[in-house]
């Protein structure tokens, strides 16, 4: 007979748990705002042409996706899941590339770009650096 796998519990960190919190607060803005679009369609529609109307109901297909994803990466986060580590990883990858992007094109630094590629960085070096994320993620 197999016997049961000893099953280790692991503590999640506090700063995981605040990522995962704002990537639930996130998600539920952005399908609120989407569900808003889709309203303001729905009382506008008929003004709108349909060219427009089709490529307003796609960004807005779009932007409910992104939205449910913030919420499943959230309770990824939440419940230390190895894919959710991960996906945080890389999103936060993808965005201080376009802050470093940004920043170089427009060749002006607004406060809150500034912010937001600092706040990227030092998210990035939390799940990377703290030894305690990565034991939680089981990440070597």
């Amino acid at each position: 007979m197999h016997e049961p796998i000893a099953q280790v519990s692991r503590s999640r960190p506090t700063g995981v748990s605040v990522i995962a919190t704002l990537a639930w607060i996130y998600g539920g803005l952005i399908i609120v705002v989407a569900l808003l679009g889709f309203l303001g369609l729905g009382i506008a529609g008929h003004h709108i042409p349909g060219v427009l109307d089709a490529l307003a109901i796609t960004l807005l297909v779009v932007t409910l996706i992104i939205g449910v994803a913030a919420l499943v990466v959230g309770w990824g986060l939440w419940t230390l899941k190895r894919w959710a580590f991960w996906a945080t990883a890389i999103v936060v990858i993808i965005g201080i590339v376009d802050h470093l992007i940004g920043l170089i094109t427009r060749q002006t630094a607004t406060v809150s770009s500034i912010l937001d590629l600092i706040i990227a960085v030092i998210v990035l070096a939390y799940l990377f650096g703290d030894p305690n994320v990565r034991e939680a993620f089981r990440i070597r």
